[in-house]
């Protein structure tokens, strides 16, 4: 199908790449006002798996993971924790 006069080519889509055994993490607004549900965050994560950050004030930290472990069955894991508001890889910014 030809192009439609003075459309732009659609560009690539961009491949975002992510620090290896690293990922972000929001807990909801219920578990921000409940201490109890960051212990029971941590005994979920994968062994030996730390954050590295404290939890912001809006309730954001990174966690620290063995690099050898699939980071989408990590997140597949915890994607359902009632604590997590939002889970991905941490995200190499690209500066662009």
């Amino acid at each position: 199908m030809p192009k439609a006069r003075g459309q732009a080519p659609k560009a690539a889509p961009l491949e975002r790449r992510a620090v290896p055994g690293e990922f972000v993490f929001k807990l909801t607004p219920t578990a921000r006002q409940q201490p109890s549900f960051l212990p029971q965050l941590l005994r979920d994560l994968p062994a030996d798996a730390s954050i590295s950050t404290p939890v912001d004030r809006f309730g954001m930290a990174v966690v620290h993971f063995d690099p050898k472990l699939d980071v989408s069955d990590v997140l597949d894991n915890l994607r359902r924790h009632p604590a997590i508001e939002f889970i991905e890889p941490n995200f190499i910014d690209s500066g662009s």
